[in-house]
């Protein structure tokens, strides 16, 4: 056999992924043609929305497409605080590369997409950095970009201690910044799908993708305030944290001329103005 290595259950995988044993004989006999995107399952469509896959249980609705992210400007040059310009140009392209070349994920590079670099920092408690480093950072860019607006935090001085992680890699994630800067790309595939929803979708990413925290949206946000909160654009969940319980997460919400931090309720609604985020790194 020539293909010596692979077992029966391989074969029946295989089989399973082209339609079952009448699609199978029908392509042998050269009476139906059969592509890759058959066989491999998209998790992207071609305007880089992410696809509900059957196996979901969670809320999906329609977007809302009257918000929505801008891409970047042409010859938007980003200036990286912690590492050279060059050494993030070229993981970037490197990251842009990988993404391309996985098919189920490509279409990711069809929807906008932002470089950003997220800082090193001691590990911590997650509210707490929240409240020093980052909302900070935030609030400042944001008044800088528009000084006629404000930023508010409303839950200042409630976050310490309150916020945890629910998504494995953003646990990685987090704790990899320990030890140094990470740059990567934010994608917003997930306008319409529940927080429940995101983070099934999620789990069916591959290995260097996770789901968005607050950390990595803050970081956006401080770094394309014009853009991600100009106040036409979606709810941005937080999906990969929880903050209190269960029930609640959190988010940025850019609408009547301000932009606050929040508390994201009702987890399993499906609303076609908010949009969760992924990380792609290297």
């Amino acid at each position: 056999m020539k293909y010596g290595s692979l077992t029966l259950g391989n074969i029946e995988a295989l089989c399973n992924m082209c339609g079952g044993e009448e699609t199978v004989d029908a392509i042998l006999r050269g009476e139906k043609k059969i592509t890759i995107e058959d066989i491999i399952r998209l998790l992207v469509d071609k305007s880089g929305r992410c696809i509900k896959q059957p196996q979901g249980t969670a809320k999906v609705c329609d977007a809302n497409m009257s918000l929505r992210f801008d891409p970047l400007p042409d010859g938007f040059e980003f200036q990286p605080i912690g590492m050279e310009v060059e050494e993030f140009k070229g993981r970037i392209e490197a990251i842009k590369a990988k993404v391309a070349a996985n098919i189920q994920v490509a279409n990711l590079l069809k929807g906008v997409s932002y470089p950003i670099l997220l800082p090193q920092i001691s590990a911590g408690d997650y509210g707490a950095l929240m409240e020093e480093i980052f909302l900070p950072l935030v609030e400042a860019s944001y008044t800088k970009a528009f000084p006629e607006r404000k930023f508010y935090n409303y839950h200042k001085g409630k976050l310490t201690s309150k916020v945890s992680i629910v998504d494995e890699r953003h646990q990685r994630l987090v704790a990899d910044l320990s030890d140094e800067p990470i740059p990567g790309i934010l994608f917003f595939p997930l306008q319409g799908f529940s927080v429940q929803a995101q983070r099934e979708m999620a789990n069916l990413m591959p290995e260097n993708i996770s789901l968005a925290g607050a950390i990595e949206i803050a970081v956006a946000e401080a770094t394309y305030p014009r853009i991600l909160s100009r106040g036409t654009t979606p709810l941005k969940d937080c999906s990969a944290v929880l903050w209190l319980d269960a029930d609640c997460s959190l988010c940025f919400d850019a609408r009547g001329g301000q932009l606050g931090f929040n508390g994201r309720y009702d987890l399993a609604h499906a609303g076609g103005n908010s949009c969760g985020a992924l990380f792609c790194r290297g």
